[in-house]
């Protein structure tokens, strides 16, 4: 298969490509094709992708279409932010082929950019740019039979994947990788398997796609690299996309909110048009549980942060039973936490990693699947409440919180610096004195906590678990 380098690509000024090249290490935000007809085939497919598999019809969404000359690109190709593709190729597979051949691409940019970043040199501790610098062609030679290896294993896990989810038409115009037997397993796993039993692998069997190397480098390499793209100084021959650190955090927390939103959609299809679930493969369906899933029991926890730091409540509307036989009256305590009435602060201040982000999403959504009912006012803050994250969230009895969820990620915005006392500020000045206040942050701000007087506080902080509040109650991710 020819090699095909993503670096030399760009897209031209008018809507449709021309033959001329601008400068690489550009994104593209807009499709772009050099034969119509053959692009509007694909947005057929990608409209059947919406309409019948939502997950990964609103995963589609998010990453451009964008042809390539036939002697770049022989089949298909994906940086997690492109679908690059050979009309030629898509042309000759049939409309259900098309399908399973968008869905192929979004597979790979989840495992990419909303799992773990480099697994296969994290796994295997190969280093390519290492090895070509020293020149030992002996080791080259089998680094790059390993990391064949490695793309064949991914390429198992994601057709399998597919297969599974009935997404699609199985391509069968070229020969592509596929065994029952990994159905659930780990790229990890196939790749293992496939070192010890090579003839695994099909005859004349190949990856559906080009692997593209993201490679992450800090923000002031990226810059370097682009410029000296633009000048057309070198990176032309890697086949590797530099993307910076910055650029690639919010590139994954993208991928990961819309796969969480992409899940529930798919959720609520299958409900409304009662059909089976099954749709996202196991593999993909871990990742989601990885992410959605909360550490904490949050029903528990503010139970006992209500022993602490709120004071018993009496009422004579729910008196004590215990002494009625005896014509005694007493009040009896009044539970508040069965209704949850809170304020909560999410730190999206640029200390706050994608992952803790993440992280805290989770753990909001915990909380609210922890009541019957809630009463939350929510939004986010760095060195200043964001305004157009401020929410008001009522659930009853029987409701979903994964609606409230989409609409409060919906509003995220942040990445400036870090005041907590702007929170209390904000309550203050608009007359909110929620029974309780919970903050999800990195616990690192520039000066003050806050108001300790205003409402019972709970920090739930994640990176440091030597850092305690000064006030309130401070719980630690780590600790679950």
């Amino acid at each position: 298969m020819h090699h095909f380098d993503p670096t030399i690509l760009g897209i031209a000024e008018s809507e449709e490509q021309s033959n001329k090249f601008v400068p690489p290490q550009r994104r593209f935000h807009k499709d772009s094709w050099i034969n119509e007809d053959h692009y509007n085939d694909l947005i057929v497919a990608k409209s059947q992708l919406l309409k019948e598999f939502p997950f990964w019809g609103i995963l589609g969404l998010t990453v451009v279409l964008v042809e390539c000359p036939a002697d770049e690109l022989s089949t298909l190709a994906t940086d997690g932010m492109h679908i690059f593709y050979n009309s030629e190729f898509t042309n000759s597979l049939t409309k259900g082929e098309r399908v399973f051949a968008i869905a192929h691409e979004i597979f790979h940019g989840l495992f990419d950019h909303a799992g773990a970043n480099s697994r296969f040199i994290s796994y295997t501790g190969i280093n390519m740019d290492k090895l070509f610098e020293e020149g030992d062609q002996e080791k080259i030679k089998e680094a790059m039979r390993l990391k064949m290896l490695w793309n064949f294993a991914a390429d198992f896990i994601v057709n399998g994947g597919l297969v599974e989810a009935h997404v699609g038409e199985f391509i069968k115009t070229i020969n592509i990788l596929y065994r029952d037997e990994y159905l659930g397993w780990a790229v990890e796993e196939v790749y293992e398997d496939l070192l010890k039993n090579p003839e695994k692998i099909p005859q004349g069997a190949q990856c559906l796609d080009e692997h593209i190397e993201v490679e992450i480098v800090s923000d002031e390499e990226a810059a370097k690299a682009k410029e000296a793209a633009e000048k057309g100084e070198g990176g032309g021959s890697t086949g590797k996309v530099i993307i910076g650190e910055s650029d690639f955090e919010k590139l994954k927390k993208e991928w990961q909110d819309t796969m969480i939103s992409a899940a529930a959609a798919q959720k609520e299809h299958e409900q409304r048009e009662s059909t089976a679930a099954g749709c996202i493969p196991t593999a993909i369906q871990r990742l989601i549980d990885d992410l959605a899933k909360p550490k904490v029991n949050w029903r528990q926890a503010l139970r006992r942060a209500v022993q602490r730091i709120i004071h018993r409540r009496y009422s004579y509307k729910s008196p004590n039973k215990a002494l009625f036989s005896r014509g005694i009256t007493i009040p009896g305590f009044r539970d508040s936490v069965n209704k949850l009435d809170v304020a909560v602060f999410v730190d999206t201040s640029g200390s706050v990693r994608v992952e803790q982000l993440t992280a805290f999403i989770s753990e909001f959504k915990g909380m609210m699947d922890a009541f019957p009912r809630y009463k939350i006012h929510a939004h986010c803050f760095d060195g200043a409440v964001c305004e157009d994250s401020v929410i008001k969230l009522e659930k009853s009895q029987g409701q979903d919180g994964w609606d409230h969820i989409r609409k409060f990620t919906d509003r995220i915005s942040g990445g400036g610096g870090t005041d907590f006392a702007c929170n209390w500020d904000y309550l203050k000045e608009h007359g909110i004195k929620p029974r309780m206040i919970i903050m999800l942050t990195d616990g690192e701000p520039w000066g003050s906590w806050g108001d300790p007087r205003w409402a019972p506080t709970i920090f739930f902080m994640m990176g440091n678990r030597t850092i305690k509040a000064p006030f309130g109650m401070s719980i630690h991710y780590e600790d679950f």
